[in-house]
């Protein structure tokens, strides 16, 4: 080297100082695999400089080689979109990586279309079909089936789910698919027909028995054996002697014994047979006629004639012994007391003079008989407690029918509230003649109360129906017929009648004579008690008004409701108390605010 030459020394560059560099793309998975459609998947990638170094930064873009099968949005979210296979590419500048995806849809619901099928004969087929779906609800397309038939000798099934009629009978078809289970089934039957085999309106005596016959056939008129054919009555038809069900026989005939109700009129009954979900009826109409009268029976128990000269004709219904109205028979008439009054062969009774008898009907041997009073005296009233609303809605039209008024029993704590009247359905019943009398203000007991408490119910109350006009005011119902003798001398400062005992103390001595000497005393008959509802009780009923004219005595019909389903009852009851019109009042007439005589 020359004596005071400068060395120059090159050093090329270090690859540590050079620009990082994406050389590789390395996914986080290799491959996805999706069951459902919809399912989702988040895809991230690592990129790598040259000298393997991590570039966390580096962007990263992805895309799908089929957005039919999965897409990927360019967070690297993936969705499953259709069956089949799909590569994804994350890119971050030159470089790249892939994950492959598979979508491949797996059943999680399987479902047999129809579920049930019927075949007529063998050799018929009949397509079932699979509505699968995957576990996110989206249906396959084209699932893979594997069927079979739990019996073959009724029914086949093929690979593409074609049913085969082979013998008659039910058979379960089950469908697989990927494990799930589907359960169809497959019925071969027939189809058949019902028809009579002989007379479908028959006749006979209420309680006889009458044969009924059908046939089985099939569509081409052949007989059908082994067929059930059901049997029924409708209401009131009496029943099938033979049983419920009969089979056919070889050529399709069966049959069965009915027996006729007991209630004379028409009646019907009905054979039937299910054929490929139909039903087919065949139904039988009879006529029941009424067997020979052995008795005969008067409409009424008990007839008030007014004044001698006055008559009423007497028309039995004969019964026989089933109580159905037949044909006459043999009757006779006879009155126990002439003097009172007669009857005629023809059952026409005739008033001769003041008393009671007896007109007896015999059909071979005494069968009803008839309590004939001739006279006029007595009081009748009729009360409803408490002003329930159905006094309103159900009692009220039926007195208006037949030209009947009553009283309506009020506590004014209760008008207006739910299920009690209102004042202007009160106004309604004062304007039609009613009258509207005390029950105290709450209906609460009045052995129960302070003094105090007790002056103010009584006096409440009777002021409140006094403001409002109504007629009634003077009389008072006592509730729950529980008193005294500290109640009832309250009561008699302000009421000049009470009623307060009940049906259980109208014996024969506790009717009060009209009019009583003791109006704190005032006999009533209590319907719910009595049952109103009933036959009997209506009987005992008009038993009992009779008894109340013949005495000359007092009773107070009252109820508490009449419901909905009793308005019929009512009526029939108020049939009965129309017999005794004459003597029938409401309380402000039998007891006028400023006198003390009625009769």
């Amino acid at each position: 080297m020359l004596a005071g030459a400068v060395a120059l020394v090159l050093v090329s560059c270090s690859d540590a100082t050079a620009p990082s560099v994406a050389t590789t793309v390395v996914p986080t998975v290799g491959s996805l695999t999706f069951g459902a459609l919809g399912e989702v998947a988040v895809l991230s990638a690592v990129v790598r400089d040259q000298n393997g170094a991590t570039m966390p930064a580096a962007a990263v873009t992805w895309s799908s080689s089929a957005d039919s099968v999965a897409t990927v949005d360019a967070e690297g979210l993936v969705t499953a979109v259709g069956n089949g296979m799909a590569t994804l590419t994350a890119v971050s500048g030159t470089a790249s990586g892939d994950v492959a995806v598979a979508v491949l849809q797996v059943a999680t619901s399987v479902t047999v279309v129809p579920d049930s099928v019927v075949l007529k004969d063998p050799g018929d087929t009949a397509q079932l079909m699979i509505a699968a779906v995957d576990a996110l609800g989206a249906p396959i397309a084209a699932p893979s089936v594997a069927w079979s038939s739990g019996d073959a000798a009724v029914a086949t099934v093929d690979g593409a789910g074609l049913v085969t009629a082979v013998g008659t009978g039910t058979v379960a078809i089950t469908a697989s698919v990927d494990g799930e289970l589907a359960l169809g089934s497959a019925r071969v039957e027939p189809e058949v027909t019902l028809v009579a085999a002989g007379a479908t309106t028959l006749s006979g005596e209420v309680a006889s028995e009458v044969a009924l016959s059908v046939r089985v056939e099939d569509l081409f008129g052949a007989g059908y054996g082994g067929a059930t054919v059901s049997w029924s009555t409708s209401a009131g038809s009496g029943s099938i002697a033979s049983g419920a069900m009969s089979q056919s026989g070889p050529t399709g005939h069966t049959g069965a014994v009915w027996q006729l109700g007991t209630t004379a009129g028409p009646q019907q009954a009905t054979a039937s047979i299910a054929s490929r979900g139909n039903v087919v009826d065949v139904v039988f109409d009879a006529i029941a006629a009424p067997g020979p009268s052995v008795s005969a029976a008067l409409v009424a128990d008990s007839i008030l004639l007014n004044g001698t000269g006055e008559t009423a004709f007497l028309g039995p219904t004969y019964v026989d012994q089933f109580d159905n109205a037949t044909g006459p028979g043999a009757v006779v008439f006879e009155s126990r007391d002439p003097a009172v009054a007669t009857v005629a062969a023809d059952g026409l009774i005739t008033a001769v003079d003041e008393g009671a008898t007896y007109v007896v009907m015999s059909v071979g041997s005494p069968s009803d008989s008839l309590l004939v009073t001739v006279s006029f005296q007595g009081a009748i009233t009729i009360t409803f407690d408490d002003g329930w609303l159905d006094t309103y809605t159900n009692a009220f039209p039926v007195l208006e029918e037949f030209g009947l008024v009553a009283n309506s029993a009020v506590n004014p704590a209760q008008v207006g509230l739910p299920v009690y009247m209102s004042e202007s359905q009160l106004d309604e019943l004062h304007t039609a003649g009613w009258s509207i009398v005390s029950h105290t203000m709450t209906h609460d007991s009045l052995t129960t109360q302070t003094a105090g408490e007790l002056d103010w119910e009584l006096r409440a109350s009777q002021i409140w129906i006094e403001e409002r006009g109504y007629n009634g005011a003077n009389v008072f119902v006592v509730p729950f017929h529980d008193w005294g003798v500290r109640e009832r001398d309250v009561i008699g400062q302000y009421y000049e009648a009470t009623r307060g005992t009940t049906s259980t103390v109208t014996s024969p001595d506790s009717l009060v004579s009209w009019r009583p000497s003791n109006p704190y005393d005032l006999t009533g008959a209590d319907m719910d008690v009595l049952d109103f509802t009933t036959m009997g009780g209506r009987d005992a009923l008009r038993a009992l008004l009779q008894r109340t004219v013949d005495e000359g005595a007092f009773l107070d019909v009252f109820f508490h409701h009449v419901e909905d389903v009793d308005v019929t009852s009512f009526r029939e009851t108020v049939l009965v108390i129309d017999e005794f019109r004459d003597r029938v009042l409401p309380y402000h007439k039998l007891y006028p605010r400023f006198a003390r005589s009625v009769f």
